[in-house]
């Protein structure tokens, strides 16, 4: 990522008729990253924090899930995504979804199916709402 931006910063500035420089000597030593005309520009790349990373798999999961388990059936999900199980939660939260798909499914009436998070204060539990076709 930081030699792409480095590469997309230069090319930006060649666009303009701006004289570029990769990597110039900085006045402190050691190579920079880009000088277009008169500016000198460091680049700094921030990497995503593993807990993050996590967090976005699993929810990617759980939209996985929910989305196998529309297939074939006229519902649809809304609602928050449950907060980041373990995996024994996480299994628990999947049978409980398609236990709730298939009741829809039949009775063509919502389910709710709460996350087995509890409330904040005095807000409601997090949770999913799956509803039959409206």
């Amino acid at each position: 990522m930081h030699t792409q931006t480095q590469a997309r910063l230069a090319l930006m500035g060649a666009a303009r008729g701006l004289p570029v420089e990769l990597e110039p000597a900085k006045t402190s030593g050691g190579p920079g990253d880009v000088r277009i005309g008169p500016v000198f520009i460091e680049v700094v790349t921030f990497a995503e924090d593993q807990k993050f990373q996590d967090y976005e798999k699993f929810r990617q999961n759980c939209r996985v899930h929910l989305l196998t388990l529309d297939r074939d059936r006229n519902i649809y999900w809304e609602g928050d995504l449950p907060e980041l199980h373990n995996g024994d939660d996480f299994e628990t939260w999947k049978k409980r979804t398609g236990e709730a798909a298939e009741q829809c499914a039949a009775s063509g009436a919502a389910v709710d199916v709460l996350s087995l998070n509890p409330p904040i204060g005095d807000g409601p539990r997090e949770g999913l709402t799956q509803r039959g076709a409206c």
